[in-house]
């Protein structure tokens, strides 16, 4: 029963992991159909955050029995492009907020 614990909870975590960059990966998507995001977001930047989540999302397809150690590598991977793009919104934003006090 012990061995099957183990395997359950490490098979636990791979689905987590898998369900974790699908939702991140949703999340995104998403996000650039926000019309007040993807307003802010440059051509440029939008394209390169687009063929980050379609690489990860065709990785995904394939690899549906990738280890959870691939799956959160993976999803490092799409932060990676994607989280500058957003603190640089972000920061954008803030400035323009001080700015108009």
């Amino acid at each position: 029963a012990e061995r099957y614990k183990a395997e359950d909870d490490a098979n636990k975590a791979r689905v987590d992991a898998k369900n974790g960059l699908e939702n991140y990966l949703f999340q995104i998507k998403n996000s650039l159909k926000d019309e007040k995001l993807a307003e802010k977001v440059a051509a440029e930047d939008k394209a390169k955050i687009q063929d980050a989540v379609a690489i990860a999302t065709r990785w995904l397809d394939d690899n549906q029995a990738a280890e959870k150690e691939e799956f959160l590598e993976k999803q490092k991977e799409v932060e990676h492009v994607v989280a500058p793009i957003y603190q640089k919104i972000a920061g954008d934003h803030a400035k323009s907020a001080h700015s108009e006090k």
